[in-house]
Order: structure tokens, then C-alpha cells, then sequence
């Protein structure tokens, strides 16, 4: 970048300047485009710089294909199975994958969640020079995106059929550059940039009033990069509080209701494993009022530990966690009235002085998602 030249231009072509290819070019049109797909945003952004022209245009024909190929839905993947079961033939497509173990039979366990895949335990095994060769990628803590290759076959003693992975490409299309980003953080304003990754995020900024709203919505990024920082969220129904942490960061893991038990959270002492404290930046509680503990005491005597130290013991197992937790709750919209400014209300825990808890409370979602014709968007990955 030249920088004296740079400095000068209007923001629009700073902004294409500084970071040319890495932008993404999201209308209203596109957004609904892929609603329907449920895909984390690193692969929609990643679609869309790939089958659009330099205005935005999608090649909906072209992007359509490319998805019912390697991208399949639930109707989809029952074709697959005819064509792996009848005609032992191999299937190769884009999936999230998990990796698990079975020390008993030393093997190496796959599933894949979109699939409800396998049935049972033991169905789903990968080879493990597929393990060998994508260590790094197959065995950190977050879920793994990839194209996979997998087909039917018996097990060792011939009497079951299994799946078996056996070849696997990790989907990284980005390599993250920090100084990069810390060198064009020079050419911006503060409030430039504070648009920039609020654009980043999903969100348009040019639906907040001030800076105080947009900063307020930066905090909630918190957990995402400091370590055990600690969120309490409420606000109305709809308002787009579970979106952030569950589309923009893989390292995060997010609960929608249902039941959790300490073994899940914390440690399962049967198979010695650690819980989604030890694996993730953050464990966020969505409709925390509907979700059920298990073994309400267990938890209660974990959670007060952790939240206190960032330690929980487990039996005689003792554990140590970083991810912060975030509670998402409803309140009446009475408590939040359109228009009023973001109020943040926060206290330093006494134990650890650098773990914040915050209690947020926001406007409704409606004003920021207005969108308009077309805006351009840069590729933030936390």
C-alpha cells in the first residue's frame, strides 16, 4: 500500500485499497439467498466472493450446482447412501466433522452432525492415515469444516458394514494475517474502523444512532479474545442476541435450551474427557431459563468454582477452563424502549480482577438491520 498516496482517499477507496479481494459484497438479496442454508459465515463469504461479479451479482445457476454437489442437504444425502450402499461407490462432499476414539478397539471415530451420522457407535471409522496426515486440523478442540471422502464398507470381522473416511481436505480458505491488519489500522479513523468490523460482524452500521450503540455491540466480542470474560444478556424475543455467537466464530459453542449435564460442560469422569470449558472460547446459554442441568447440585458446585477461579474439580479429577460463559435471556420489551441509548451495567469479580461480568441489556435488532442497496464487507474471523 502506498502510504501517502493511501491516506488521502475517500473511505470507500481506502477501504477497497487496503483490502481489495478480502471484501464481501452483502445485499438483501444474498442474505436471503443462503438463509435457508445454515452455513457458518466464513463458507457463505467464501461462496460469495467465488460466484459473484465485481457489483455483488451472484451467479445463482452456477452457485446452485456447485452447492447440490458439494454441499448436501438432508434429501440429498439419502441419494448418497444409495449410491455408497448399492453401487460402493465413494462419496465426496463439504461437511463438518467430528473426530472421537474407541480405546477399546483402537480406533479412530468420525460423525457428522448435519447427518445425524452414524446411528451407533462404531459405525463411522477413518482411517487413520487420514488421521496421521491432518493431525492439527482433524484434532483441535473447535469443530472441523472439510471435504471428506467416505464409502461402505465391513468391519474387520466381516459380519457389519461401516462408513469409512478416507480422505479428508480441511476447508481453510483464509490465512490470517494480523500485521496486515495492524498496518492498515493507520489509514481509518477510530469510529472508520469501529464501522469496519461492525460490517465484519453481520451488522450494517449505519443502523446505529451513535458511537455509544456501536461500541456497546463491540463489548459483546468480549469473550471472543480475553480470556474467561463472563456475559449476562437480556433483552426481547427476537432480537438477535444468539446470532453473534453462533455464526461468527467456530471456537465458540452455543446451547439452545434442552439439557446440559455437568459431565458436558465439565468433565465426563466415565470417559475422561474434559467439557466444553476446556475445548472453547466461550459457552453461550441461549433461553437460559429453558435449559434443565442434569444434576442441578453437581453443577451449581462447578459453576461457582469456575466462574470464581476458572477452575472446576470433578470427583478427584481437577480441571482448568478458559472459555467464558455468556447467559442469553428474554426480557419484556416494557424494560427496553426503542431508541434509548445501550446500557452496560458491570462489576469486576473480587476474586480475579481482570474476569468482568456484564450484564447487558439492548434496543431491539430492528435499526440495525437495515440494509442498504449494497454494502461491502471485510472477512473478520475470531
Amino acid at each position: 500500500m502506498d502510504a501517502e498516496n493511501t491516506a488521502v482517499l475517500p473511505f470507500e477507496q481506502r477501504f477497497r485499497t487496503c483490502f481489495g479481494n478480502m471484501l464481501v459484497c452483502k445485499t438483501p438479496a444474498n442474505a436471503k439467498l443462503f438463509a435457508e442454508l445454515n452455513l457458518p459465515s466464513f463458507i457463505r463469504d467464501w461462496l460469495i466472493m467465488r460466484f459473484s461479479d465485481q457489483n455483488g451479482a451472484i451467479d445463482q445457476k452456477k452457485l446452485t450446482a456447485y452447492i447440490k454437489k458439494t454441499i448436501p442437504d438432508k434429501a440429498q444425502w439419502n441419494n448418497m447412501l444409495v449410491d455408497m450402499l448399492y453401487h460402493n461407490q465413494t462419496a465426496r462432499f463439504l461437511a463438518k466433522v467430528k473426530i472421537d476414539f474407541d480405546m477399546k478397539k483402537k480406533q479412530a471415530l468420525f460423525s457428522l452432525p448435519a447427518f445425524q451420522v452414524p446411528a451407533h457407535k462404531g459405525e463411522a471409522v477413518v482411517d487413520w492415515q487420514v488421521i496421521e496426515k491432518h493431525r492439527d486440523e482433524l484434532l483441535s478442540s473447535a469443530d472441523v469444516w472439510g471435504i471428506v471422502s467416505i464409502r461402505c464398507e465391513s468391519d474387520a470381522e466381516g459380519k457389519n458394514n461401516l462408513f469409512k473416511l478416507v480422505e479428508f481436505t480441511p476447508f481453510c480458505p483464509y490465512n490470517i494475517d494480523l500485521n496486515y491488519y495492524i498496518n492498515a489500522r493507520p489509514f481509518f479513523s477510530t469510529a472508520e474502523w469501529i464501522d469496519i468490523v461492525l460490517s465484519a460482524m453481520d451488522y450494517n452500521p449505519n443502523g446505529y444512532k451513535n458511537e455509544a450503540e456501536k461500541t456497546a455491540v463491540l463489548k459483546r466480542l468480549l469473550p471472543f479474545v480475553e480470556k474467561r470474560v463472563n456475559l449476562v444478556e437480556l433483552a426481547p424475543k427476537e432480537t438477535g442476541k444468539s446470532y453473534m455467537f453462533s455464526r461468527l466464530s467456530q471456537y465458540g459453542w452455543l446451547i439452545s435450551g434442552g439439557s446440559i449435564s455437568r459431565a458436558k460442560m465439565f468433565y465426563d469422569i466415565a470417559k475422561r474427557t474434559n467439557g466444553l470449558v476446556s475445548k472453547y472460547d466461550y459457552v453461550a446459554l441461549d433461553e437460559i431459563s429453558s435449559i434443565k442441568f442434569t444434576d442441578k447440585m453437581e453443577m451449581q458446585g462447578a459453576l461457582k468454582g469456575y466462574l470464581e477461579s476458572g477452575d472446576y474439580h470433578v470427583g478427584d479429577y481437577r480441571g482448568v477452563g478458559e472459555a467464558g460463559m455468556v447467559l442469553l435471556g428474554n426480557i419484556s420489551s416494557a424494560f427496553v424502549a426503542e431508541g434509548d441509548p445501550l446500557l452496560f451495567a458491570g462489576q469486576r469479580d473480587g476474586a480475579v480482577e481482570k474476569r468482568k461480568a456484564r450484564a447487558a441489556f439492548f434496543v431491539p435488532r430492528g435499526a440495525a438491520q437495515k440494509q442498504c442497496l449494497c454494502t461491502l464487507h471485510l472477512n473478520l474471523y475470531f
